[in-house]
């Protein structure tokens, strides 16, 4: 089963056990009613069942899950990611992908140097910045610095100036 990453459970919103996800994911409406997979850092996983999706701003979701009704039970998903069955996504063509898809590809530099894995992607309104790493270096998704996404291996090759990297630090 093909999964996809919709984000991470960042704590409770009021007391009914809803969650705060923090998410670039845009049509949070086909969500509703389907199966939610958490996976916990510890590498546990929970099924729950979406029954509300919101968004309360530009990136965060607030979700209630049928089986959670407190606070605590709310509390006790902070940290986990959420993931759903890639196929309730519908269809896009053979060119294109989401961006959380590339959460997690390593970054490498021109000089085959790790920088980091991509931990955000900041949507603009000119281009995507992609945020790598712990120092958080940001990259603009331009052809200039973004070089090649190799989907296969996961890897995201750029060029660029160290005077960039250096800024971002």
């Amino acid at each position: 089963m093909d999964l996809f990453r919709i984000g991470k459970i960042s704590g409770t919103h009021h007391l009914k056990g809803t969650v705060k996800v923090t998410s670039n994911f845009a049509d949070e409406e086909i969500l509703k009613g389907n199966k939610g997979i958490i996976e916990f850092p510890n590498g546990s996983k929970k099924l729950l069942t979406i029954i509300e999706v919101k968004r309360i701003n530009g990136k965060i979701l607030t979700i209630d899950f049928e089986e959670i009704v407190t606070k605590s039970e709310g509390q006790s998903l902070q940290n986990g990611v959420l993931f759903v069955r890639r196929d309730l996504l519908g269809e896009i063509s053979e060119d294109e992908f989401y961006n959380e898809d590339l959460i997690d590809f390593e970054v490498i530099n021109s000089d085959d140097e790790i920088l980091g894995l991509l931990i955000d992607i900041m949507e603009t309104g000119a281009h995507d910045i992609y945020i790598v790493g712990e120092d958080e270096i940001m990259i603009p998704n331009v052809d200039e610095y973004v070089k090649k996404i190799d989907f296969e291996n996961k890897k995201i090759y750029v060029d660029v100036p160290q005077d960039l990297i250096d800024l971002n630090k």
